[in-house]
């Protein structure tokens, strides 16, 4: 990682390149703090897409599997559908006893 705008600031001065100004010294030490709300924002951002990309994958899923029932509820029966609707627990499945009754 590479060293810290103000220690390379002061290295600077330190050495003649610049002259110390406490005016320019507080600006570096705010780009400094600039600096870490960026990296956190980057990272708090990789997260959010990475559980936007979560939820739109869910979403999608649950779309397909709406979409494959209304499908088979559009092959059934016409009389079976009005069934459902009004009774939705009545609806009659080959593993109950009134379906497998034979005379």
């Amino acid at each position: 990682q590479s060293a810290s705008l103000l220690s390379q600031y002061d290295h600077l001065c330190n050495n003649g390149s610049l002259h110390h100004n406490a005016e320019q010294r507080a600006i570096v030490v705010r780009l400094e703090e600039l600096r870490r709300k960026i990296q956190v924002h980057r990272a708090e951002t990789a997260q959010y897409a990475q559980e936007l990309f979560k939820w739109r994958r869910l979403v999608r899923r649950l779309d397909l599997e709406r979409e494959e029932a209304a499908r088979k509820a559009a092959t059934e029966p016409r009389w079976r559908r009005v069934l459902a609707q009004l009774w939705p627990m009545a609806r009659p499945t080959p593993a109950t006893p009134a379906c497998s009754q034979t005379a």
